[in-house]
């Protein structure tokens, strides 16, 4: 009997090839390994399984898998991070360099109308300073009426008003002269108690002729001595320092206004009435 021989001959070697498969032995990976990976990751712990045996049982295998699935998950969300970032800058960047170049187109446009508003506060300036020059004359009448009006109210509230007032009046009148005086009742009324009085001013008024006139607001009188007649009615001295002022104020700036304003039809009818007294008492 021919037995067969495994030993290949030299000329026959290199048309012989031997195909070896290896014996697979397949990882079956267990719920106990499983379970094993999960404990391990959900707490720490001293214990530690060979490495023979974690490759033969399967937990090598889920823990490489558990790892690479962590580091892609981390790469990931550095991945994302990076995107967001980039984007944020580019955004700003994008919305820094559109503002600068909005800016630049409207540059000129803003400098214009800056331009325009600076000449329009320059007009309204003008056009203030020259309402103020013209209506001069007016502020100044204005300010001399409420003033005036001011002093009327003081004046009427004050019954020793009218004392003062003859005080003055009574400076350029001689004692020997017949002097004939014109006042409200209020008023007459004072000089009379004051004239009961014994002092040396009293006895100046006692030659006084009282003549009640209901035109006459309180506080203001008219005088008649022999040799003309003093007007010192509160209207009257009133018109007079408007008359000092309007030749003190520029005369370009038309016609005077009225001392009083039409409102005041009081004052009016009073003054009407005083100068009608003086006509009346010039012809007599």
């Amino acid at each position: 009997m021919r037995r067969h021989s495994s030993v290949v001959k030299d000329e026959n070697s290199g048309d012989i090839v031997f195909d070896y498969h290896p014996k697979t032995f397949p990882m079956v990976v267990t719920a106990q390994a499983s379970e094993f990976v999960s404990s391990q990751d959900a707490k720490a712990s001293d214990f530690r399984i060979s490495e023979l045996v974690s490759q033969q049982t399967g937990i090598a295998s889920l823990k490489r898998k558990g790892t690479e699935d962590k580091i892609e998950e981390l790469v990931l969300q550095r991945i994302k991070d990076i995107q967001e970032k980039s984007y944020r800058e580019a955004y700003d960047l994008g919305l820094i360099e559109g503002s600068e170049k909005a800016f630049g187109e409207k540059q000129a446009e803003i400098e214009d109308k800056l331009a325009s508003l600076d000449a329009l506060l320059d007009q309204f300036e003008g056009i203030k300073q020259r309402l103020m020059a013209e209506n001069e004359r007016q502020i100044i009448e204005m300010v001399v009426q409420v003033a005036g009006r001011i002093a009327l109210k003081q004046i009427e509230e004050d019954p020793q008003s009218i004392l003062y007032t003859l005080e003055m009046v009574m400076a350029d009148v001689h004692k020997e002269e017949e002097v004939r005086l014109s006042l409200s009742a209020s008023d007459s009324s004072t000089i009379e108690l004051f004239r009961q009085k014994s002092d040396k001013k009293a006895q100046e008024f006692k030659h006084l002729k009282l003549e009640i006139n209901e035109n006459i607001r309180a506080g203001g009188c008219i005088l008649e001595t022999n040799y003309g007649i003093i007007d010192a009615t509160i209207e009257q001295r009133v018109e007079r320092v408007l008359l000092a002022m309007r030749e003190r104020m520029p005369k370009t700036f038309g016609e005077p206004t009225s001392t009083l304003s039409e409102g005041d039809t009081s004052l009016d009818k009073s003054s009407k009435s005083v100068s009608d007294s003086d006509s009346d008492s010039g012809e007599e």
